[in-house]
């Protein structure tokens, strides 16, 4: 299975990805005090059966050479640039893929 593959059935997989929401913190008018429109996706990269260890230690150096880690072993990445949920979870997705990519090709 190539790598895009994998990725795919990584963010389908909500045992491996969680997802949280809050109100955004941007000054955008009604939906910011009313709608929780930023998007927060959390990853444990040691707990991943999408990636073998060599992956997952390449994984785990990028992820703290870029300063992306919450907690110890979770990637966190968060997304608030747009004033719709689903866009900003989008963009999020498209932030872990990026990162995947960068850390193993």
């Amino acid at each position: 299975m190539n790598l895009d593959e994998r990725i795919h059935q990584l963010l389908s997989d909500h045992q491996e990805v969680r997802y949280e929401t809050a109100k955004s913190g941007w000054h955008w008018g009604q939906n910011v005090n009313k709608r929780e429109t930023k998007v927060q996706l959390f990853r444990n990269l040691l707990d991943s059966k999408h990636f073998d260890e060599d992956e997952k230690e390449k994984l785990f150096n990028h992820a703290h050479h870029k300063e992306l880690c919450h907690h110890e072993t979770t990637l966190l990445f968060h997304n608030q640039e747009t004033r719709h949920q689903k866009h900003n979870k989008h963009l999020v997705q498209e932030h872990l893929i990026k990162f995947i990519k960068e850390a193993l090709v």
